[in-house]
């Protein structure tokens, strides 16, 4: 067991610190993967996952060293996307399948980031949550 510890050590060293990475799926060979971007106000987070949903690694603009207001820049959204996107590179992914959820004011530009990157992109899809009918209005105030 301290033998497969030290390997998996050496193993994960050779990965930059700004993404975190799970060796126990990372050894497994699959030829597509999903990249999750969710973006929020404050964040961006971007996780590469398999196809039934296991997690990969991620990487989030405070992960990659950005503190307070600059972790909601779209800098910092582009640094997470290209740690992940040359994780998906190292673990040799044929395609990946992109999700983006959350407000859109950074998709456009992580999507071209993406593209150049050159990994072969197989879809695009927004998956935020919309409202169907939205909440329950409050009761009419009696007076």
């Amino acid at each position: 067991a301290a033998r497969e510890k030290a390997m998996a050590a050496s193993w994960l060293r050779g990965f930059a610190s700004s993404a975190r990475l799970f060796s126990s799926h990372a050894s497994t060979s699959i030829n597509r993967a999903v990249l999750c971007v969710k973006t929020s106000f404050n964040n961006t987070i971007v996780t590469l996952t398999h196809e039934d949903g296991k997690v990969i690694g991620w990487a989030s603009g405070g992960s990659c060293g950005f503190k307070k207001a600059k972790r909601k820049t779209s800098l910092a959204a582009t640094s997470a996307l290209d740690a992940m996107v040359q994780k998906a590179k190292d673990l040799n992914f044929a395609s990946l399948l992109v999700r983006m959820s959350g407000p859109a004011k950074v998709h456009r530009e992580l999507l071209t980031r993406c593209a150049a990157s050159g990994v072969r992109i197989e879809a695009i899809q927004n998956v935020t949550p919309r409202p169907h009918n939205g909440c329950r209005k409050p009761k009419a105030r009696r007076v």
